[in-house]
């Protein structure tokens, strides 16, 4: 991994019950699902003990769960409470009069998200498109990027239904190479249009030019100073 600090390995259950000290066996669950995990702790080699500190990954019996996300997906009244939004429901306060921006890198689907409004008895939702001056829209029609262009109107159409979304979108890499993020911040602060911004991209900063993340960094702090809150 770029920050160095794992190793994914893989090997026969043979070497790794010599390499470790232990004895990989299969079992059952309750539910019939057949797992393998080790008899016994692993133990490291004398040779590998100054540079590596644990050994993970040799038991699949348990399955990692989050604790804030429910089978099936957030629907609105999740949402909300994970947000702590009930006492401005309880004011009437559901986002009238206030335009949220979305940061976004790929096309959402307009067919998804009225699926979404009608499924949930929402108001429906049409974000407003606007696309980069510089670089055009936003081209990734993937369907994970999709999906996240989905998630992020409809999670915010479901807190604050009343809202208008300004979909500002662009792809993830300008023209003259750098990312795409810094350019579309500060253009939603010149527009003046917002001063909530969504943006739910991001990867290790290790993986970009240290001169893009300064640049980015400088647009947050910029819309800071402008009065937009900008939110991840």
């Amino acid at each position: 991994y770029p920050q160095r600090t794992s190793l994914d390995v893989a090997a026969p259950a043979a070497v790794v019950d010599q390499l470790f000290g232990v004895r990989l066996m299969n079992y059952r669950s309750a539910s019939g699902r057949i797992f393998h995990a080790p008899q016994g702790s692993p133990v490291l080699p004398q040779a590998l003990r100054g540079a590596v500190s644990s050994v993970a990954g040799l038991s699949g019996r348990f399955r990692a769960l989050s604790d804030d996300v429910p089978g099936g997906g957030i629907s609105p009244p999740v949402a909300r409470a994970a947000y702590n939004i009930s006492p401005l429901y309880q004011q009437g306060i559901q986002g009238q009069g206030e335009n949220i921006a979305l940061i976004s890198f790929a096309r959402f689907d307009q067919s998804d998200l009225d699926a979404f409004a009608r499924q949930f008895g929402l108001p429906g939702v049409v974000p407003v498109n606007i696309p980069s001056r510089q670089d055009g829209p936003a081209t990734d029609t993937s369907q994970a990027g999709v999906g996240e262009a989905n998630l992020d109107v409809e999670v915010a159409h479901a807190i604050a239904p009343q809202a208008q979304i300004l979909n500002y979108n662009a792809p993830q890499v300008t023209a003259g190479g750098a990312d795409s993020f810094g350019p579309l911040l500060d253009r939603i602060v010149a527009d003046g249009k917002a001063n909530i911004v969504s943006d739910s991209y991001g990867v290790c900063e290790l993986t970009f030019p240290s001169a893009d993340i300064l640049r980015d960094e400088h647009a947050i702090d910029s819309a800071v100073l402008h009065g937009v809150n900008v939110f991840k």
